[in-house]
């Protein structure tokens, strides 16, 4: 499928994105870094790149385009009060929505800003609340870490969130930014090992139909769509 060939030649590097090594995309805004890219193409010759960005307190959602001379273009940015760990495209009534489109995008993650699930109009700066930060963390302890992960169950026609435990440690020779509150990841100074065992799984699904989603038609977006995440 053209979507994991794609899929299978970018990488992230730093503050970009690199496709087939060469530089596709940087993240225009100081010290903030792609964190996952998803590539989505629902018809023949119309496919997207989106971008997920993460910093200390908030993310954004990019949109860029191929120009015709095989270089990339930003065609929309949308701020979301969380850093973006994960995504995926969602289907839903644009009437219910008030998005200018059927199709937007699911992001999670967390931040000083706030954590959890939204959807995103990937056209328009209108995002709604799925999941607040309240119930988020209140899902795992307060001093461990969650890698946010969604997980769509064509079996039961179901989309999770999962909350993978996480194990995090201080880099060799460095020290924990003073302040920085404990729930939130440091990156300069920590690394992370994700596990398969799950501090929980909320099913979305409920409120998902509540706002409008058609989760059958959310099922059929996910075929053409594929991502890669940045690894440490």
């Amino acid at each position: 499928m053209r979507q994991e060939q794609m899929i299978s030649n970018l990488s992230i590097e730093d503050n970009k994105v690199l496709l087939n090594g060469k530089i596709m995309f940087t993240v225009p805004i100081e010290r903030h870094y792609p964190n996952v890219v998803g590539y989505w193409a629902p018809e023949e010759n119309n496919s997207s790149i989106l971008i997920g960005s993460t910093a200390c307190c908030h993310g954004h959602l990019y949109v860029i385009l191929p120009n015709a001379d095989d270089t990339y273009r930003i065609d929309e940015i949308n701020s979301v009060d969380l850093n973006i760990e994960d995504m995926i495209p969602l289907a839903a009534d644009h009437k219910k929505t008030g998005f200018g489109f059927e199709t937007g995008f699911l992001v999670t993650g967390s931040g000083c800003s706030g954590s959890g699930v939204r959807l995103v109009d990937y056209r328009d700066p209108k995002v709604i609340n799925i999941l607040s930060s309240k119930e988020y963390h209140s899902k795992y302890p307060r001093d461990e870490r969650a890698a946010p992960v969604f997980k769509a169950d064509i079996s039961t026609k179901k989309i999770y969130l999962e909350l993978r435990q996480v194990v995090r440690r201080i880099k060799a020779g460095k020290t924990r930014t003073p302040g920085l509150p404990s729930f939130l990841f440091d990156g300069q100074n920590e690394e992370s090992i994700i596990y398969s065992g799950l501090w929980a799984r909320v099913d979305l699904t409920p409120k998902l139909r509540e706002i409008g989603a058609d989760i059958e038609k959310t099922f059929e977006k996910l075929l053409n769509f594929r991502s890669v995440k940045y690894k440490e």
